[in-house]
């Protein structure tokens, strides 16, 4: 069974009988240095796990703050690759907090599913081999696009 910073994370909640803080950020919003800053920060104001959103330009699904802040990170040239360098930043001095990226499957597809997916593997949770995501699927997303994505999830316990 591959252990992730997510399992040690809720390990560690779990013997200091604790609920943990997930907080949320859009990459890029209001502008990279920014927000690499305030992901930086969170570890040490409290956040027991960071979600990263990726920005899209319809998102739609996630309400009105995420839909504008998406807007904005874009408007400010955040992109994808921009969004995992950021995580690649965040690792350079913080190893330990998990990060999930929160995001949409179309600029997934565009750069490429298997690329995304190995970067993902290496920056995400690089000592496990288990990249960390959630992605909301286009409806009629094609089925071997979600199984290839899926082949690649942690078994979970």
């Amino acid at each position: 069974m591959t252990v992730t910073r997510i399992d040690n994370r809720f390990a560690a909640l779990a013997s200091e009988g604790r609920a943990g803080l997930v907080t949320f950020i859009t990459a890029g919003d209001p502008d990279y240095e920014t927000s690499l800053a305030i992901v930086n920060a969170l570890p040490e104001a409290g956040a027991d796990i960071i979600e990263l959103g990726v920005p899209f330009t319809d998102a739609m699904a996630d309400g009105p703050p995420i839909q504008a802040s998406s807007l904005r990170a874009l408007a400010a040239g955040q992109t994808l690759i921009k969004t995992i360098a950021m995580v690649r930043e965040f690792r350079k001095k913080n190893s330990e907090t998990p990060i999930v990226l929160m995001g949409y499957y179309n600029p997934i597809y565009i750069y490429g599913v298997e690329k995304f997916l190995k970067l993902t593997t290496q920056v995400l949770d690089r000592e496990t081999k288990a990249p960390t995501t959630y992605i909301t699927y286009p409806m009629r997303c094609p089925d071997n696009v979600v199984r290839e994505i899926l082949s690649r999830a942690i078994p979970r316990k």
